[in-house]
């Protein structure tokens, strides 16, 4: 029988599946007579870009896969919880760096989002220190959500994100919906697991 942890690494699963295909899903459009591309179109554009939009969808694919892995094996090895957080620290070392290089240079505004960034991403470190030594279920469950911390302020979700819910939708295809949908059910998800489990305990 499933328990809480894997249970909620099983809900998480179908997110994590949604997030990495958008990669190749319509999803924007630059101009109103362009037709609708995919991220992974975006991408192609140069390696700034692709530092930009891939790894989210990226790491979304390789954790999907690692939850099936561990699902499958019925335990969160050493190996799946070190892919894991090489794939989550790499999503985070290059959202950093492209966040900042798209504000730069700064100002008032642009050190605020800087300054959310820098405070939700020590929030995902947080997560995952407090699952040092935890049964391996619950680390998977803490770096999936330290993974959905971290995705709230990449580059696509926040623009992604900012069009969906404060533009006209012109510009968007199913892709972009699809992916802050996934993006914020993953979020629930992970934060209200760890909310049930610490009710439990």
């Amino acid at each position: 029988m499933f328990s809480h942890e894997r249970r909620a690494s099983r809900r998480a699963l179908l997110p994590l599946i949604i997030m990495a295909s958008v990669f190749v899903l319509p999803t924007y459009r630059s101009c109103s007579d362009e037709p609708l591309h995919s991220p992974a179109h975006f991408a192609a554009s140069d390696l700034p870009s692709a530092l930009w939009v891939a790894p989210s969808f990226l790491v979304a694919g390789v954790l999907a896969l690692l939850t099936l892995r561990a699902l499958r094996r019925k335990e969160v090895d050493l190996t799946t919880r070190r892919l894991g957080l090489v794939a989550i620290g790499a999503l985070a070392l290059c959202t950093a760096a492209t966040n900042t290089l798209m504000l730069w240079p700064l100002e008032r505004a642009d050190v605020l989002a800087l300054s959310v960034m820098t405070v939700v991403m020590a929030g995902a470190v947080l997560l995952i220190r407090r699952a040092r030594g935890a049964p391996g279920w619950q680390i998977w469950e803490h770096l999936l959500g330290a993974f959905a911390l971290v995705v709230a302020v990449s580059g696509p979700a926040v623009f992604l994100g900012h069009e969906v819910f404060f533009g006209s939708g012109k510009f968007l295809g199913p892709g972009a919906y699809l992916y802050v949908g996934a993006a914020l059910v993953l979020l629930v998800l992970m934060l209200g697991a760890r909310r049930l489990r610490a009710a439990a305990s």
